[in-house]
């Protein structure tokens, strides 16, 4: 474009000199119709989406969380309420007729009844030893023999460990090394320490059965051999060897006596008994019946 011609060809006007020259304003074109502002629509999607597996967690947390608070609520309100003695009388439970102790010997009536003892009675055999002490060391609560036995071999009698309140199974129930027989003989306490009273002798313990009607087994046979005894009178056998025994003959027969044990029989019929040992038959013996 040549100088000084404008763009529609005429001549630019001549400005005063100093005076800085000052484009026009660039001319816009203005809408038709004016355009208004448009409004803002938020659109949210559907939520159609699977849940993902901690809210699955959350639910079922929720759902035990409940479960349990039930549970609770319903112990509380069905737990029986604590009664005191305070609150209530103690009644003890009754007595049954098989748990009673008639003859206050140990033993209920129904353990008399298994030992074949008497209930109302508390020395059924009668010799001198209570049926519950001898069902308690293991003898027989219906054979008077064995208050003359001496189950631990201690040179005491059962009845006299029974006086002694000691154990007719222990030679030494103290355990001082001593046996019980010998602490009674130098007048010692078998039972623990100390010594027996001041001018109290061995007891005489003899059980019920006259002494002579007592023949003594030992190593060198029957003591007496012969015996001699009245109708119904009955005779005992006491063991004394460490050795095993059985009186044996017609219709004796005390089976395996082992050391310290003791049998008896009572004879109805008079007469003449032989008898013998079945572990030594040299040694032999009678009983005359008159």
């Amino acid at each position: 474009m040549p100088n000084g011609v404008s763009k529609k060809g005429a001549p630019p006007e001549r400005l005063p000199i100093g005076v800085p020259e000052v484009s026009p304003p660039e001319e816009k074109e203005l809408p038709l119709v004016a355009e208004l502002p448009r409004e803002e629509v938020l659109e949210y999607p559907l939520i159609t989406e699977k849940p993902t597996i901690s809210r699955l967690f959350v639910i079922l947390g929720i759902i035990v969380l409940c479960g349990i608070i039930i549970s609770f609520g319903i112990y509380i309100a069905r737990k029986p309420k604590e009664i005191t003695l305070s609150e209530v009388a103690y009644e003890a439970p009754a007595i049954t007729f098989l748990e009673q102790d008639k003859d206050n010997d140990g033993l209920s009536t129904l353990e008399e009844m298994k030992a074949g003892t008497d209930p109302e009675n508390p020395d059924t055999d009668g010799d001198g030893m209570p049926d519950g002490w001898e069902v308690k060391y293991i003898l027989d609560p219906i054979l008077a023999a064995d208050a003359m036995a001496d189950e631990d071999w201690d040179g005491l009698t059962n009845l006299e460990e029974y006086h002694y309140k000691i154990d007719p199974l222990n030679p030494d129930t103290d355990g001082d090394g001593h046996t019980d027989g010998d602490e009674v003989k130098r007048g010692y306490n078998p039972a623990g320490s100390g010594r027996l009273p001041q001018g109290a002798p061995r007891k005489e313990t003899k059980p019920s059965l006259q002494a002579e009607n007592v023949i003594l087994i030992g190593a060198e046979g029957f003591s007496p051999s012969s015996l001699t005894v009245l109708k119904d009178d009955t005779v005992v056998w006491v063991n004394q060897d460490t050795k095993v025994h059985q009186v044996m003959g017609g219709i004796l027969d005390s089976g395996v006596l082992k050391s310290g044990s003791a049998w008896q029989y009572t004879f109805k019929e008079e007469g003449t008994y032989n008898y013998f040992d079945a572990f030594d038959i040299d040694m032999r013996g009678k009983v005359v019946v008159e």
